[in-house]
């Protein structure tokens, strides 16, 4: 009764053993080359593959590049021509708000050199004088006022409206300044008086 378990046992532990030894040592087998032939075949096929799609590829991979970079371009040349435009237009503002400057600034030397002449002249010539130097004066500020909020617009229509309002001041003011009351009152004493004819014809 003790003997019968122990030889089952032995008989298993034999079979088992059997069964492994032999999926062991079965060696390389045909379907093992095979599948390693396939293996090697696929590859080689994709290399081949790539191989022929390479040049494709390559200039496709460059065509790209180049149009984005063509893209990039582009709008770098469109930015650089509105930045252009932008700064010819700075460059108008700033030659026409000097030379505006220049202008009111010598319509302030005006009424220096009038104010100079009333206190040297008497009477009515002193009225006169004073009378267009204080025209000249409220002309200057508002002309400096209407030049300071030129300055200051950002809008180019605002900015040209305001431009036309400025000329069209100053094309008043210069007629002033070319008038007979801009003149030095001085100069009428030094001009000659004609004499009448003593023709009797």
């Amino acid at each position: 009764m003790l003997h019968r378990p122990n030889l089952l046992c032995i008989i298993f532990a034999s079979a088992i053993a059997s069964a492994v030894l032999s999926g062991c040592n079965r060696g390389v087998t045909t379907e093992d080359v095979g599948d390693k032939q396939e293996e090697v075949a696929e590859l080689a096929k994709d290399i081949q593959q790539l191989e022929a799609e390479k040049e494709e590829r390559v200039a496709e991979a460059a065509k790209e590049e180049r149009e984005s970079i063509e893209e990039e371009l582009q709008e770098k040349r469109q930015a650089l021509t509105e930045e252009q435009k932008q700064l010819a237009a700075l460059k108008v503002r700033q030659s026409f708000e000097d030379d505006m400057q220049a202008k009111l600034d010598s319509v302030k030397m005006r009424i220096d050199e009038l104010e100079k002449q009333a206190e040297d002249a008497e009477g009515e010539q002193e009225v006169q004088l004073r009378q267009q130097a204080e025209a000249l004066r409220t002309r200057h500020k508002q002309m400096q006022e209407k030049l300071d909020e030129l300055r200051s617009t950002s809008s180019d229509e605002d900015w040209t409206t305001n431009k036309a309002a400025l000329e069209e001041a100053w094309r008043s003011a210069e007629q002033s300044l070319r008038g007979p009351a801009a003149t030095d009152p001085s100069t009428d004493a030094a001009e000659p008086k004609t004499e009448p004819s003593s023709d009797p014809s």
